[in-house]
């Protein structure tokens, strides 16, 4: 799982998000993986889903909900773009227009913020006379300019609405603020993702039902919704929808299924790839689930089955074949030495295979190459790194060698360059 982790991390763009469904039996064993591979500081949110709606006798304490963890390489940029929850009809239900307001249905919401800051504890005068302060312990949310701009903004209807504050509606109510329907983007999702909203179990057996005719064809199907949530959040606001999204435990291909529903419901072109494994053990030599299930549900969903009409799209599947360990590294890894020195140095150090890695040095500024980052070789690597000014380690394992040189705060460490990688690196 580390070496998995480590390749998805290289994979993902700085306001990437990597997305992770556990139970409590792994949940705080995947959390240190985690942390020790994207860092203390990439966690942005464990949100719990209840996955089960009613009770069961199981085990102690009845086993309702599982965890979906969020890592971001740069949370503070992932919370910048990160997307909001559509409204439903239960949260537009909220919005209603008692006095007519032509700017169409609105919802009020407190004023008041926990705390005390003396620039937010000036006295509000309401239409009708009375006079507000804010409660003990609590100022209101605005300072004086910002709330006298809000009471100046738009149009006032009758003694309760003036511009953007409600005053209830004998005119003397606490002020609240006014927030309209056709502004409201969406919700800022939290941790905590009820059945009614993401669905359950139940249901993405069911789904399983409509799409293969039973529902045993995959044992443990995520809902629809619910990766439908992870999707909504995880795709930037004001983009053009055309995400790349990974999904390398693909199950029954419920990620799948609901990239395409979203491109159908927006118009968006975002792109999934799966990836999953046959799952053939001894006793069920001939077992497939991604040509039997993923790939067969991915299908469904794009051409239509039964009742269920087709969303479009397009679909490949692609066989891997297996490959000796030995050859996936057959790297000609003199030639890409000469050429990361062609680059960087004026004159050439030849290599040597015998050594862990190879150093040039000129002017203050040292070349490293890395062929292959062993534990053995970690020690000896800090230290070359630290000796010298400046820098440059070349590595076919950059996020390994991050963590490795963590401290050698002089070192750049960078990928070898694709065009290397193309000409003397991989032959399979």
């Amino acid at each position: 799982m580390f070496q998995r982790l480590t390749l998805a991390k290289d994979l993902l763009k700085q306001e990437g998000v990597l997305v992770v469904s556990i139970d409590d039996n792994e949940v705080f064993s995947l959390g240190m993986i985690l942390k020790r591979v994207f860092g203390e500081n990439a966690f942005v949110a464990n949100c719990i889903w209840q996955k089960r709606y009613s009770r069961e006798n199981r085990g102690a304490i009845g086993d309702a909900h599982e965890y979906l963890m969020f890592f971001s390489p740069s949370p503070v940029l992932f919370q910048q773009i990160r997307g909001l929850i559509p409204l439903g009809e239960k949260q537009k239900a909220v919005y209603k227009n008692p006095n007519n307001d032509p700017d169409g249905p609105w919802q009020s919401v407190s004023m008041t913020a926990q705390g005390y800051r003396p620039n937010q504890m000036y006295k509000i005068v309401a239409p009708n006379g009375k006079v507000h302060e804010p409660p003990e312990g609590r100022c209101w949310a605005l300072i004086e300019s910002e709330y006298a701009k809000l009471r100046e903004t738009g149009g006032s209807i009758g003694d309760s609405k003036v511009g953007r504050i409600w005053f209830g509606k004998d005119g003397n109510g606490v002020p609240r603020r006014v927030y309209y329907l056709r502004e409201a983007e969406g919700l800022v999702p939290w941790t905590w993702w009820n059945h009614e909203e993401v669905g359950h179990t139940d249901e993405a057996k069911r789904e399983i039902r409509d799409w293969f005719g039973t529902q045993t064809a995959f044992d443990t199907p995520k809902p629809l919704r619910l990766i439908e949530r992870v999707l909504q959040i995880s795709s930037p606001r004001n983009h053009q929808n055309d995400d790349i999204i990974l999904d390398f435990f693909a199950g029954s291909g419920t990620t799948a299924h609901a990239v395409h529903k979203l491109n159908k419901e927006d118009g968006g072109n975002r792109r999934v790839i799966l990836v999953s494994n046959t799952e053939a053990t001894v006793d069920e030599p001939d077992k497939n689930l991604c040509r039997g299930v993923c790939a067969t549900r991915v299908r469904r969903v794009i051409e239509g089955y039964g009742d269920n009409s087709g969303l479009g799209g397009d679909f490949a599947y692609l066989r891997c074949r297996r490959i000796s360990p030995g050859n996936i590294t057959d790297v000609d890894h003199e030639q890409v030495w000469i050429a990361l020195q062609l680059t960087h140095m004026p004159s050439m150090t030849p290599f040597d295979d015998i050594q862990k890695f190879m150093i040039a040095d000129f002017e203050g500024t040292r070349l490293i190459y890395v062929p292959h980052l062993k534990a053995r070789g970690s020690q000896a690597l800090l230290e070359a790194a630290i000796d010298s000014p400046s820098t440059i380690v070349y590595t076919w394992q950059p996020e390994l060698v991050r963590q490795r040189l963590a401290s050698a705060t002089n070192a750049q460490i960078e990928p070898v360059p694709e065009s290397l990688a193309q000409r003397f690196g991989l032959r399979i």
